[in-house]
């Protein structure tokens, strides 16, 4: 698998602000993990977790799609 190349996580302008629905439990995980850590570390779980879930879930078709788009969506910006 192709590493794609990501900008740096942050909080600037370049970043928007989307809400998601997501269980009562999880969100409460997620407050309860980020009163051991800072902002940034979030980000990088999040990171983290989209990684892990286009290398192990996805189909090696789903995940050069996938690339493409990351790619494509970064060369916009």
């Amino acid at each position: 698998m192709r590493s794609v190349p990501r900008k740096k996580l942050g909080v600037g302008k370049t970043n928007s602000t989307k809400s998601i629905k997501v269980p009562s439990v999880i969100h409460s995980e997620f407050n309860l993990l980020g009163s051991f850590m800072d902002e940034g570390k979030t980000y990088v779980i999040l990171q983290k977790l989209i990684d892990s879930y286009v290398h192990n879930e996805l189909t090696d078709r789903q995940q050069r799609q996938f690339e493409f788009m990351v790619e494509a969506f970064h060369e916009d910006k």
